[in-house]
């Protein structure tokens, strides 16, 4: 035979290969190149044997779809299974030695199949493992950098939602912490800043926008705390300033009066447990560096924003007989009083005051605000409150008196365990 009529013979060499059917194995044998049809009438399996020699070839395609098909590649390099579930969809094996065995590789498929890696443009597989001590998937370099994009498989069922793109940090071995999960915006050029980093709720069609949800994991084990949740501003470099750390609620809607502004939340965890705290939120200005000043907390902006605070129900009024405040009373904020004569108005102890507010987040030093109120009339200068110390642990400084027809304001702070300075800054 001529050597260019070689092309023109293997073309018209009988390379259509029958469909064994069901858990049927296709005969390759004597094929330098095999075109395999798949038929089927509900979930079924096929098999490919082992090539034969290197330099093989052979395209498997879906013909007419009755269910998914699953077909085991023997003798694959990489692959092992291919899954077929719609017609049309179609795939390439080429076989080449492999330490001496000939081997079926992934030349190539006509979209993502499951099973079937793909080396160029993107890669659709059920897994992808990396073989060294890392796995690097890297986009293109380019004039402009070639991005690097994971989607979740779109659902063909009106019910269903879409597939979900999971990022896990590797299991820790015995007292191994889990692997950590980066996402970092990519470094700037000489002068250009760095890359944002965008993490975004879904956009529906006619429905509201999907949630981002930021969650520590969940501690395991007895007694174990939850993670960290922590959102910090960059570091600055020179003589600049750090960056901004910025909670924002969502735009108002447009469509009318009622789109407001989305709320920005900040709560701290709900406890679980019997009598347990709730955990706390601490508010707090950066620390100072030097003769320098903290950085301040601002309330409001310059619309003048209304600070909105909770008020409990104050207790009822203690008329004219002396009271000793309950840690809830004080914390309430309004203790008040209706005397006809001087009485004492007396405070919980340390140990008391200690065990009644929730102390696991806030610091030696600081305390809380609480009002006496006299509503004895204005006229009547004998009836007059003192506020008084508790048995222990408890020192009222300065003025304690809090005259009829008025209210002072008295500020508790807790110095150390079980000790507590009661200071009056009005009134």
């Amino acid at each position: 035979m001529s050597a260019h009529k070689l092309p023109r013979e293997w073309l018209s060499a009988p390379f259509r290969v029958a469909d064994p059917g069901t858990a049927g194995t296709y005969n390759l044998d004597n094929k330098g190149r095999a075109l395999c049809p798949v038929t089927s009438t509900t979930t079924e399996t096929r098999t490919i044997p082992a090539p034969d020699a290197t330099g093989q070839e052979c395209m498997v395609y879906f013909d007419t779809d009755g269910g998914d098909v699953t077909v085991t590649i023997t003798g694959g390099q990489g692959i092992s299974s291919v899954v077929l579930d719609d017609a049309g969809d179609a795939f390439k094996l080429e076989s080449v030695s492999v330490a001496g065995t000939a081997k079926w590789i992934p030349a190539w498929s006509n979209g993502p199949l499951s099973g079937f890696p793909q080396a160029m443009g993107e890669i659709s597989a059920a897994s992808v493992t990396g073989t060294d001590s890392s796995l690097d998937i890297a986009g293109k370099a380019a004039a402009q950098g070639g991005a690097i994009v994971v989607t979740g498989g779109a659902s063909s069922t009106a019910t269903n939602a879409g597939g979900a793109v999971s990022l896990l940090g590797g299991t820790g071995n015995t007292s191994g912490a889990g692997g950590a999960i980066n996402i970092t915006g990519g470094t700037g050029g000489a002068t250009g800043v760095g890359g944002q980093v965008n993490i975004t709720g879904g956009t529906p069609i006619a429905a509201a926008g999907g949630a981002v949800v930021m969650a520590g994991g969940a501690g395991v084990g007895t007694n174990k705390a939850g993670g960290l949740i922590s959102v910090t501003g960059g570091a600055a470099a020179g003589a600049a300033i750090g960056g901004v750390a910025s909670l924002v609620g969502g735009l108002g809607g447009t469509g009318g009066a009622t789109g407001k502004g989305g709320a920005a939340l900040v709560t701290g965890g709900a406890s679980a447990a019997t009598n347990a705290d709730g955990g706390g939120v601490v508010l707090g200005g950066g620390a100072k560096n030097g003769t320098a000043f903290v950085g301040p907390i601002v309330l409001g902006n310059a619309q003048l924003t209304p600070i909105w605070y909770p008020q409990a129900a104050p207790a009822a009024d203690g008329a004219d007989t002396p009271i000793t405040m309950t840690v809830a009373q004080m914390v309430a904020g309004i203790v008040s009083m209706t005397p006809t004569t001087g009485r004492a108005v007396t405070t919980p102890t340390g140990a008391e005051l200690d065990a009644g507010v929730a102390f696991a987040d806030v610091p030696a030093t600081f305390g809380f605000d609480f009002s006496v109120q006299n509503r004895a009339a204005f006229a009547a200068t004998d009836d007059i409150l003192t506020l008084t110390a508790g048995a222990s642990g408890v020192t009222v400084t300065g003025s304690a008196v809090v005259s009829p027809g008025s209210t002072a304001r008295f500020r508790a702070v807790r110095t150390t365990t079980a000790t507590w300075i009661i200071y009056k800054i009005a009134g």
